[in-house]
């Protein structure tokens, strides 16, 4: 897998809570970052970057593509065999503000004018056009395909979208804590958007719990896992002596557990003596991995089981009874 480097802020400025700020986010040339936004005539893009190699590889630093000559609006550095120019696309045509170099820049596609570190550099002709696919940063999307060849080690700092003159992406790198995902925090609409590896599978764990015979109480996304073909994981949920539902305890020993969701694995393993474990090999597509809590337990009985805890001075153990029967209040 791809590594990925970062360097820890010392501000807390720009990301939600549950995410550590990070002064850049660097590819390794497989990472990437899906905006989802699809550019057309009027958007406008904002990078600040920095190219970490020397070859003569192209490299691509935001965009999207239709075709290699049209329905375009990206930028990058263009490989030995353009002359190593930095070069931006708009519609049908191509411009280079100039020669690339592993400096810091800045740089803006505002509609059709392109600036570079906030000097206006080219300009095209007006264009109508609507990209097929999301604009990406540390990359560009043609025709639907993230152009793996055309990537390599660059660092972003920050990143802006508008469209039609409305800011509707204003990205920080940052960590996401609870699972060390590397991304973006896009502080508009408060979304995390993660680095994506397009050879890495996604298995997502979520815990439901069900009561009343068929009533969803609570659904949680539990655990997500990054992985490539071959490799392997193993979720097991917190011990803990009960699980809550309608704001009451109950013990694991008055559920049964289910496991659905794993026909995308190989090697599984389920044990649902107690707390769920759930293990398996990734094998070619994503996983969402659904654990099930369920019991019969009606909400009146709940209501009997909360006074039953807290009208005692001291607690009585619960049985197998519990929930499938009433309690008449007495002890």
């Amino acid at each position: 897998m791809g590594s990925i480097k970062r360097r820890l802020l010392l501000t807390q400025n720009g990301t939600a809570g549950g995410y550590t700020p990070l002064q850049y986010l660097e590819s390794d040339g497989i990472h990437f970052i899906d905006t989802g936004f699809a550019p057309n005539q009027n958007s406008s893009c904002f990078c600040d970057f920095q190219i970490m190699q020397t070859d003569t590889q192209g490299i691509s630093i935001f965009g999207s593509r239709n075709t290699s000559s049209a329905g375009q609006f990206c930028f990058f550095k263009a490989s030995s065999s353009s002359n190593n120019v930095f070069v931006a696309r708009y519609a049908s045509a191509f411009k280079s503000p100039g020669m690339y170099d592993t400096a810091r820049h800045t740089v803006q596609l505002n509609r059709n004018e392109l600036y570079l570190d906030s000097t206006l550099k080219n300009t095209f002709s007006n264009g109508t056009f609507t990209c097929q696919n999301n604009l990406l940063l540390l990359g560009i999307y043609i025709a639907g395909v993230a152009d793996i060849a055309t990537q390599g080690k660059l660092r972003i700092y920050s990143a802006k979208l508008w469209d039609n003159g409305t800011l509707i992406r204003d990205f920080t790198p940052c960590l996401r804590n609870s699972d060390g995902k590397e991304g973006m925090y896009d502080s508009v609409n408060n979304v995390f958007y993660p680095m994506l590896n397009p050879n890495e599978r996604t298995v997502t764990v979520t815990e439901v719990i069900v009561t009343d015979g068929s009533t969803e109480r609570e659904r949680t996304t539990a655990a997500t896992y990054y992985l490539l073909d071959g490799e392997s994981f193993t979720y097991t949920r917190p011990s803990t002596d009960t699980i809550t539902a309608n704001g009451v305890a109950i013990p694991y020993s008055l559920f049964t557990k289910t496991v659905t969701g794993t026909e995308a694995l190989s090697d599984v393993t389920i044990d649902t003596s107690e707390e769920a474990e759930v293990s398996g090999t990734v094998n070619g597509a994503n996983a969402n991995v659904v654990i099930t809590y369920s019991n019969v337990i009606t909400t009146a009985n709940i209501k009997l089981i909360q006074n039953y805890y807290y009208t005692r001075s001291a607690p009585h153990e619960l049985s197998n009874g519990w929930g499938l029967g009433s309690y008449d209040g007495q002890g």
